[in-house]
Order: C-alpha cells, then sequence, then structure tokens
C-alpha cells in the first residue's frame, strides 16, 4: 500500500521476466507488473508523485458504472433480446441479454463508431504525410494502448481508450501509424509523430498512468 494525506491506493505486485514494468490502474487497486530489473522502491517513488491520480484511477466503480470518454457513466441495464443502448446525460440505458459482457460492447461499439465519424480525416493526414493506410483491428490489451505489426501492416487498437478523452484515440493511430517509418521511440520518431500530431505532449500526459516507465 502506498499512502499520502490519509489517503490509501492498495498495490498489487506482479513480477515478470520483462524488460519494462507496467502500472495499470483496476477496479479498487494498483496492479505493478514489476520488470525483472526494476526497482520496486523506485516504481513506488513515481506512484507517489502522481498520487491524486493514480488515487481517482483507482476508485472502486460498482458493476453499474463505466467511464466513457473520460466521464463516469451510470448503466441501466434492462432485458433485451439482443443489445441495444443510448445515452442520457450520464446514463448509458441498455438492453441486453445477460450473458453479454455489456461495457466491453459498449466500448467497442462506441470506439467503431469514433473511428467511423473521423478516420476519413485521420487518413487523409496520414496520407499527407507519406505514409500508407492500413486495416485497423479493435481488441482488448491488458498492456498496450495500441501497436503497429510491421509484418502484417496493421494497428492493433485498444477498445478501452473509448474510456478517455476521445482525442487519446486520434493520438494513438497516429502514434502508431508513425511506427510504420520509425520502430522505435528515438528523437527521429517524435520528429515525424509532431507533423501528424504537434501536441502529442498534451495528450501524452493524459496517458501517462499507464505508460511504460
Amino acid at each position: 500500500m502506498i499512502k499520502k494525506d490519509n489517503k490509501t491506493i492498495k498495490l498489487k505486485i506482479v513480477r515478470t521476466n520483462n524488460k519494462h514494468t507496467y502500472i495499470r490502474p483496476e477496479n479498487g487497486y494498483l496492479e505493478v507488473k514489476l520488470g525483472k530489473n526494476s526497482n520496486l522502491n523506485i516504481i513506488k517513488e513515481k506512484i507517489l508523485e502522481r498520487f491524486d491520480k493514480y488515487y481517482n484511477l483507482t476508485r472502486e466503480i460498482s458493476v453499474n458504472e463505466m467511464y466513457l470518454w473520460g466521464k463516469l457513466m451510470t448503466l441501466r441495464i434492462a432485458d433485451g433480446l439482443g443489445f441495444e443502448y443510448s445515452i442520457d446525460g450520464s446514463f448509458i440505458n441498455v438492453f441486453a441479454k445477460k450473458e453479454i459482457d455489456i461495457k466491453k460492447t459498449i466500448l467497442l461499439l462506441e470506439t467503431k463508431k469514433y473511428l467511423k465519424e473521423n478516420l476519413e480525416e485521420i487518413n487523409f493526414n496520414v496520407r499527407k504525410n507519406g505514409y500508407k493506410v492500413v486495416p485497423i483491428i479493435l481488441k482488448e490489451l491488458k498492456s498496450k494502448f495500441g501497436s503497429y505489426h510491421l509484418k502484417k501492416h496493421e494497428i492493433i487498437l485498444n477498445i478501452h481508450l473509448a474510456a478517455y478523452d476521445k482525442e487519446c484515440i486520434k493520438y494513438i493511430l497516429y502514434h502508431e501509424y508513425t511506427h510504420q517509418k520509425y520502430p522505435h521511440h528515438q528523437k527521429s520518431f517524435y520528429k515525424a509523430l509532431s507533423s501528424l500530431y504537434p501536441n502529442y505532449k498534451e495528450i501524452e500526459k493524459l496517458l501517462k498512468e499507464k505508460l511504460i516507465y
């Protein structure tokens, strides 16, 4: 546990053989996948530096709540034959079968909706900067917001991005497209990224809680 100002963040430490350490806010606790070369005390110091953000992100929410586009929403669920939902202020009205994973389905459908509304603009900017438009595959990822598959030439996009501000999806898409030419995170990568998404540093701050240390 980490404490500050009479507040407590519960930690779940998972030791791995990975090179990097991942920090993932969960419902009621913070999961730390500790890399083989990482120092736990240093990681705790980094968590303490961002204590308030992590404290809010690990706030325990009920089964009838979820984050959608940066806002905490309340689910109002009724039995239905298939799956339908509508958004009414801070409520999401859902008609669905009991066996359906409602939250995951909403995140998937909202991500698809975002892409349908914004992909034309994104693809135009991608082509203008000399990149080849590739398929986008939507998945639930545990430790990444997205990835670029160099062999298959496709982008994997995490549906959980729909829990964040909508600009985060756009940033991740441009980030992954930049990997089409620069499969690393050196200075040349960020210089190219700035051409696609000039204010990338601002969005990176919004996602900082889940980036690799």
